[in-house]
């Protein structure tokens, strides 16, 4: 028989213990992450997708069709201090968003599109990754003449690019797989199941891609155009880690091709949030702003060629 000595009720009794059974659930949770985490690098270090010395040139990245996708090769992605964390000699892109059998427009959350794009046999890219695609896709397809306007080189990748602009319904929203964590102050390319604190789900995402957790210091970052802020070293950190590209101005420059203004949003509060790469009537954005309920469009990528690619 137990007696309690220290005067507390039965439910203070109940709710400590549950208090230590959840604190012991989410470091057993905290453990098995950082397991997974070191056995993926392993994997992509294996593969030859590890880090290399960014003194290296290296080859231009470029577009091309190939059916329903795009052939971009040369795919680099860095971080603020030009280190190499997401690279492909050659990648697949699909040319449309993932569409219903009717040919109408799904909406994700960010979860559930990693989710879907891992059951049609692709992967929902990373911001990082689909900044570098954006920038590759923009080089194969627009020169900017002396006069400030833009020569179209090639007009069905063209059609791609302006997707990112208006995907067909007034306005664009591209769902990325990378969240930000306001209060740990991390960019998280790649996120795994523990770090949806809600709307997350138990399909295991991204267990073949190497989950980069990027940090930055918040420190003066607000809401400003993409042009001011790249004048700011610490925001220009956050956005280098954030967009994975070693110029991001070229995002600068897609946004005066698309008529419009570059903008970075951020969160003011500490919470997790999603990331969204496309525009609005007046602005092409960089948000990380947006809970992890709100939904947008996928874009799928594969690492390998689709069937009947040459």
């Amino acid at each position: 028989m137990t007696i309690i000595t220290d005067h507390k009720t039965p439910e203070q009794i109940i709710r400590k213990y549950l208090a230590k059974q959840a604190a012991a659930e989410r470091q057993a949770a905290e453990e098995a992450q950082r397991l997974a985490d070191e056995e993926r690098q392993r994997r992509v270090a294996a593969s030859g997708s590890a880090r290399r010395d960014p003194s290296i040139a290296q080859p231009p990245a470029t577009a091309t069709a190939v059916g329903d996708f795009l052939r971009l090769e040369n795919i680099v992605c860095t971080d603020a201090d030009d280190q190499v964390f997401e690279q492909y000699p050659e990648l697949y892109v699909r040319k449309d968003v993932f569409k219903d059998a009717a040919g109408d427009i799904v909406y994700f959350t960010a979860y559930d599109g990693a989710a879907h794009a891992e059951q049609q046999g692709c992967f929902a890219p990373s911001m990082a990754l689909s900044c570098t695609m954006l920038a590759a896709l923009f080089q194969a397809v627009v020169e900017k003449q002396t006069a400030g306007t833009y020569r179209t080189k090639d007009a069905a990748l063209e059609q791609v690019l302006l997707q990112f602009k208006n995907k067909s319904n007034g306005s664009d929203g591209h769902r990325q797989n990378t969240l930000v964590n306001w209060g740990t102050q991390q960019i998280i390319h790649y996120p795994t199941n523990s770090d949806f604190l809600s709307n997350g789900g138990t399909q295991n995402i991204n267990t073949i891609r190497p989950r980069t957790a990027l940090g930055f210091n918040r420190k003066g970052l607000s809401n400003m155009d993409l042009e001011e802020a790249l004048r700011h070293k610490n925001v220009a950190r956050y956005v280098k880690n954030l967009t994975g590209l070693s110029d991001p101005s070229v995002l600068v420059e897609i946004g005066q091709y698309f008529g419009l203004t570059a903008q970075v949003l951020v969160s003011s509060d500490d919470e997790t949030r999603t990331v969204w790469l496309g525009c609005d009537s007046k602005n092409f954005n960089l948000i990380a702003d947006f809970g992890t309920s709100l939904t947008g469009v996928v874009r799928g990528v594969r690492s390998s060629a689709p069937l009947g690619a040459p």
